[in-house]
């Protein structure tokens, strides 16, 4: 008898537990996805913040064999505009030599929205140098 009632105390435990456990599960899922999603982005920036930094570089006045900072700026812009994607910062280095570039992007978390994050905005820097090499024929 004394076995039967404490059962008893233990009716829906289990179902207490599953849910537990489900709820568990799929907030790890959402973080698995989402959090997939935020290192490709950073992956993304980063490629672009180099791809832009080296295109910068190409602006290059022959005469001064230095950075043009305008033409720089347009060139590693131009990078990021076709990538769809910010340029937060593009910095040519005084002597000319130079150029920084930051990229920025936003992306959208579906899942951990469900949690109150809704997006995640993730930034890249990069750098390239002028290098001196054979000068134009």
């Amino acid at each position: 008898m004394l076995d039967r009632d404490r059962s008893g105390d233990e009716a829906g435990f289990a179902t207490v537990w599953m849910l537990g456990l489900a709820t568990v599960a799929l907030l790890l899922v959402a973080l698995t996805a989402d959090g997939a999603r935020v290192l490709a982005a950073v992956s993304e920036t980063g490629d672009t913040a180099r791809a832009a930094a080296r295109a910068g570089v190409l602006g290059v006045d022959p005469a001064s064999r230095t950075l043009n900072p305008a033409l720089a700026d347009d060139e590693a812009r131009a990078v990021v505009a076709a990538r769809q994607m910010t340029p937060t910062a593009v910095v040519v280095s005084a002597d000319g030599r130079q150029i920084a570039v930051t990229v920025q992007t936003t992306i959208d978390l579906p899942l951990l929205a469900l949690l109150g994050v809704p997006t995640r905005t993730v930034s890249s820097t990069a750098t390239a140098t002028v290098l001196q090499g054979v000068g134009p024929p």
